[in-house]
């Protein structure tokens, strides 16, 4: 019986298509909502600023975003609760000593191509969270606020959390839709 087990074990994980290492997946554009935190300028303190707001940014959406299992649903809670983001992100900046605009904003932009370990987040129109602060026109980060692939350690790199994106992009959306949810 074992011997059986063990040989039906390696019949499926070679032909299951989730047990072979992919060089590298792809998630289609509409299983993802983007953050897009945009600096004022270049300057070193902006730039430190840029990452500080992006920390609070990504802690409140997360917060919000924590029984959510879809996509579509994660999209309307943040542009739901855009306010309370840019309270979030102007209290932030405020606290660092920046006085001048911050906004929030919620549609769809383009985003250039992105790679997160083995996962490739293709360029395209997303919809996202847009982070303005004050003119602008520094340097900007992004990532995938949902499903989060936000996990960035002590020296802003990021850490895959692939488990998460084929959880919630493939068995989550089917699960979803099972059970009467919107596509």
């Amino acid at each position: 019986m074992k011997r059986l087990f063990f040989i039906l074990f390696t019949i499926f994980a070679l032909f299951c298509p989730h047990a072979q290492a992919a060089e590298t997946s792809v998630v289609p554009i509409e299983d993802y909502v983007r953050l897009h935190v945009l600096a004022n300028s270049d300057n070193a303190e902006d730039q430190r600023l840029k990452l500080t707001v992006r920390d609070a940014v990504l802690n409140c959406a997360r917060e919000m975003l924590k029984d959510t299992c879809c996509t579509d649903c994660a999209y309307e809670i943040l542009t739901e609760h855009k306010a309370l983001l840019e309270d979030c992100a102007r209290q932030t900046a405020e606290n660092a000593g920046f006085r001048g605009n911050v906004s929030v904003v919620t549609g769809i932009f383009e985003f250039p191509d992105r790679q997160y370990g083995e996962l490739l987040v293709p360029a395209g129109e997303y919809r996202a969270v847009r982070v303005l602060l004050g003119e602008a026109e520094g340097q900007n980060w992004w990532c995938v606020i949902y499903p989060t692939l936000c996990a960035i350690d002590e020296n802003n790199e990021f850490i895959p959390e692939r488990s998460k994106i084929v959880f919630y992009s493939s068995i989550g959306r089917w699960l979803h839709t099972a059970l009467g949810g919107r596509k």
